[in-house]
């Protein structure tokens, strides 16, 4: 029987957090805030570097100073992230057409086990359990059933079920 657990202790094992309940209007505010802080503070390194390079011009005119290794590191980071965004690009893809491949060719169409010999062992198994516990339809319509010491199952008593009713694992 499944034990029933209340919203309380539900909240007690799972992880909450107030930024995605009603109200906090403050604290919603204040992270939002920092988040977007933070990614300008990530960003504008970028743009500090990028801007001389691709507008020369404009940067001489507003007295804005760049090094040759300013614009030589861009341009090296640049070449740098743009073969690796390919190469996991192409990588990624490959991946995914290779398994999407072998999950059709295979996983699909390989069956994993044996219909005939599964309805066998339930068919063993519900007439054992029957016999042992009851009738199925009693076992599931009580909320609460209490085993008995003797009819607690060994732990090799399905398996010499399995072989003596001739329903091999």
């Amino acid at each position: 029987m499944k034990k029933r657990i209340t919203r309380e202790e539900v909240s007690k094992q799972l992880v909450s957090d107030s930024f995605f309940e009603k109200g906090h209007v403050g604290l919603k505010l204040r992270q939002s805030f920092l988040t977007l802080v933070a990614w300008v503070a990530v960003i504008v390194p970028f743009v500090w570097i990028a801007f001389p390079v691709f507008y020369p011009q404009t940067a001489a005119q507003i007295r804005f100073r760049t090094y040759i290794e300013e614009a030589t590191v861009f341009k090296l980071l640049a070449l740098f992230l743009a073969v690796s965004f390919l190469f996991l690009l192409i990588l990624f893809v490959f991946l995914t057409l290779r398994n999407n491949r072998h999950f059709h060719r295979t996983l699909q169409k390989e069956v994993l086990h044996d219909e005939r010999k599964l309805e066998q062992r339930k068919e063993i198994l519900e007439a054992f359990f029957d016999a042992r516990f009851g009738p199925e339809e009693m076992r599931h319509s009580v909320c609460y059933y209490e085993v008995k010491p003797e009819q607690n199952l060994s732990e090799t008593e399905i398996a010499q079920l399995y072989k003596d009713k001739g329903g091999s694992l």
